[in-house]
């Protein structure tokens, strides 16, 4: 299954200089992500409370990968970061 986002859908592109990794704030609910450039899938790191180390998979140029955020309660936000430029796609309710 390859989602892509709905019409109202925000995207936005998010990248870092060169040698350093594109971070990028994850929202609850879902975030869409795919890299932006063609080339081999780079890991997707995540993390919270502190910077993003944990590999929970790998984001490619060709389909977009769902990351589901459940809400918690929590205030510390979920971060991603990827070695490479990524579109990043929220849903309106994603606020």
């Amino acid at each position: 299954d390859q989602p892509s986002p709905p019409a109202a859908t925000k995207c936005e592109r998010k990248s870092a200089p060169p040698g350093v990794a594109a971070r990028f704030g994850l929202a609850e609910g879902t975030t869409l992500l795919r890299l932006a450039e063609p080339g081999p899938p780079q890991p997707l790191l995540i993390g919270r409370f502190g910077p993003p180390t944990v590999p929970i998979g790998a984001l490619d140029a060709e389909s977009f990968a769902a990351v589901v955020v459940p809400p918690d309660g929590a205030s510390e936000p979920w971060a991603g970061q990827v070695a490479v430029p990524i579109q990043v796609c929220r849903s309106p309710a994603a606020g």
